[in-house]
């Protein structure tokens, strides 16, 4: 385990670099500058700016400084944000999007698993059927979709909930929903799916040959060798869902870091989109070496292969 926690943290640098490479060029070579929209600035204002910001030296000198403080754990200053770091922003945002994604993956889990098994138990029965259906149309429609559904049905029509805001905890209960319901309906389908498939293998026929009962064969046995690759998919999922609440964070009027992510592109603030960039990446870096470890110690066979 301790091998292949150094060998993905390895390859984790590698790949952020590039990341973090491609993201800094591309965010300089997009036409126009972080104050092209600024009218009233004057040409000797602006060019104080870009002084300030070191937007008026060659790119490459700008990419090196960049990697220096980063090396440093210096994200640099905001352009849209004065007098705030990139670091201070994140730290203040990135609670609020990680509890977010934390309950929208609790529901995810938790839901969607229970759907699934009860679907895997009442296999081609109308349980079955009507459960699936729910799931492929909570697959089919985007988030963006879901949230002004829910908005207009929990929030305005029925006024059980407010409609933006992240003050008290019902106000998590709306966003919570809406990010988990696609990613439900695919854990219910891939839980039901893995769990027929363990569910026709030669020991749990031993197993009922054996005299035990179906809720005793299913828990012990089907459900605990369907685990791991159930969890292979909750490794991209949950980084997915971690940083899949940019369009959630802007529905809901949520202070995380997906809006901050959504401003620093529509704004050009390029300190702030490489800062958020880094975020997600390391989200889901963190969340595929989880699983891994979680699965190598579920599954023994895969210790030889490692």
């Amino acid at each position: 385990m301790l091998k292949l926690a150094i060998e993905r943290l390895l390859e984790a640098v590698l790949v952020l670099w590039c990341l973090l490479t491609l993201t800094f060029l591309i965010a300089h070579w997009v036409p126009g500058g972080p104050f092209d929209t600024e009218k009233s600035t004057s040409p000797k204002v602006l060019a104080q700016l870009n002084a300030f910001y070191g937007y008026d030296q060659p790119i490459l000198i700008q990419y090196a400084h960049y990697i220096k403080n980063l090396l440093a754990l210096d994200l640099g200053p905001s352009m849209r944000y004065p007098g705030y770091s990139v670091n201070q922003l994140l730290k203040r945002r990135i609670p609020v999007s990680f509890e977010l994604g934390f309950w929208a993956m609790l529901v995810t889990v938790l839901w969607g698993g229970i759907l699934g098994v009860i679907a895997a138990v009442k296999a081609n029965t109308w349980i079955d059927h009507a459960l699936m259906s729910v799931c492929l149309f909570g697959l089919t429609l985007p988030t963006f979709v879901v949230g002004p559904c829910i908005i207009f049905v929990f929030a305005l029509q029925l006024k059980w909930f407010q409609a933006i805001g992240w003050n008290h905890w019902p106000d998590r209960i709306l966003p919570t929903l809406t990010l988990a319901c696609m990613y439900s309906g695919y854990m219910a389908r891939l839980t039901r799916t893995y769990c027929l498939e363990v569910f026709s293998s030669h020991f749990v026929s031993a197993a009922f040959a054996k005299g035990l009962s179906k809720a005793r064969v299913f828990t012990f046995h089907v459900l605990k060798n369907a685990l791991a690759p159930i969890l292979t998919y909750l490794g991209p999922t949950s980084a997915a869902i971690m940083s899949g609440s940019l369009v959630i964070e802007s529905l809901f009027q949520i202070p995380g870091a997906g809006s901050l992510f959504i401003t620093a592109v529509g704004q050009r603030d390029t300190p702030l989109l490489l800062g958020t960039v880094l975020y997600f990446a390391l989200l889901i870096i963190f969340f595929n070496l989880v699983v891994d470890l979680i699965s190598l110690m579920l599954d023994p066979r895969q210790r030889s292969n490692s």
